[in-house]
């Protein structure tokens, strides 16, 4: 698509407004490329040739054409392109519905409906069979004075929509911004959980209990030279046959070539002084966090080692075509 200003619309949805209905007839479409922060649902017929752009998708349309948007950021324009018609009729619904889990939607009877109010963040569009299936539901959409019964009729068309087959999705998931989700509650609720306290101790108990599952496990080895006293029966990975040493994972404090020895000798002596200490001893224990304190030597020691070991790994994976 070639670059545009995009314009963020501010639709006229609103305070405590569930829906804008717009039922208009023209000759020409004339609106910019744009984006909002509510949903929309546009309706157009009687435009074969006119040019949808959604995202990094671009069609030509025909006679009729639906499509759902869900998205703040995913940017959408009908241009006029090739069309010729002199009664084009445009349908737009703009509405503000609370999709969570917690809301009316995370229950059973919506799962349709939400499931295909998420894949909509892409924009997807629906076939002429879906299309007609609701053709007389929106056709009457605006002329329902009554805010409820708008409202009812509205959900009936999301409703019947989420049972079609034959919707597609428009823009692309890297374009649209839109991180793939898994479907399963239990997994989404141990995501949101894991997304708020990141900065906590979290342990797998914890996430076992929010998903609703015991939480066994059986630990398969140990990435250590030895055997962990709290661990005496799981082996090694060198046990198992995978490394002789295993090199562990390092964190190693440097300093620009040339640094004088009693700068050197000043934070090797601090570092092994916090490393000893008791409070920070405790602390990794409750982490479960080995600590092992090296030297300035021992630790260019171990950056060699772990250099020879590499190359080791690419040369065993180095064939000659």
């Amino acid at each position: 698509m070639d670059e545009r200003r995009i314009i963020h619309e501010i639709t006229p949805l609103m305070g405590k407004d569930v829906l804008y209905i717009a039922d208009r007839h023209k000759k020409e479409f004339t609106y910019p490329i744009h984006n909002h922060e509510v949903f929309e649902l546009n309706f157009v017929e009687h435009a074969p040739g006119v040019r949808r752009i959604v995202g990094d998708s671009n069609e030509i349309i025909g006679e009729y054409d639906l499509v759902l948007i869900t998205s703040p950021d995913l940017e959408h324009v009908w241009e006029q392109n090739t069309c010729t018609s002199e009664d084009i009729r445009e349908v737009t619904v703009q509405f503000d519905l609370g999709m969570s889990e917690d809301s009316l939607f995370g229950r059973n009877p919506f799962m349709s409906v939400r499931k295909m109010m998420n894949e909509a963040r892409k924009g997807i569009c629906f076939p002429i069979s879906a299309i007609m299936k609701v053709y007389k539901e929106i056709d009457t959409l605006s002329s329902i004075q009554d805010g409820f019964y708008a409202v009812m009729q509205f959900m009936t068309i999301l409703y019947e929509l989420s049972k079609c087959d034959g919707i597609r999705t428009l823009a692309s998931s890297s374009y649209a911004k839109v991180a793939v989700q898994d479907d399963s509650r239990r997994i989404l609720k141990v995501k949101n959980f894991i997304a708020q306290n990141y900065m906590d101790e979290l342990r797998l108990g914890q996430l076992a209990d929010i998903a609703g599952q015991e939480a066994e496990y059986r630990i398969l080895g140990v990435f250590a030279d030895e055997r962990l006293p709290e661990l005496p029966d799981v082996p090694t990975l060198g046990e198992l046959g995978y490394y002789e040493g295993w090199l562990g994972s390092s964190r190693c404090i440097v300093a620009p070539a040339g640094v004088s020895e009693d700068v050197v000798k000043f934070y090797e002596d601090a570092f092994k002084q916090a490393m000893e200490d008791p409070d920070y001893l405790e602390a990794a224990e409750q982490a479960g966090m080995a600590t092992d304190y090296k030297d300035a030597e021992a630790t260019g020691a171990l950056i060699q080692q772990q250099q020879e070991f590499a190359e080791s790994l690419v040369e065993g994976f180095w064939y000659d075509f």
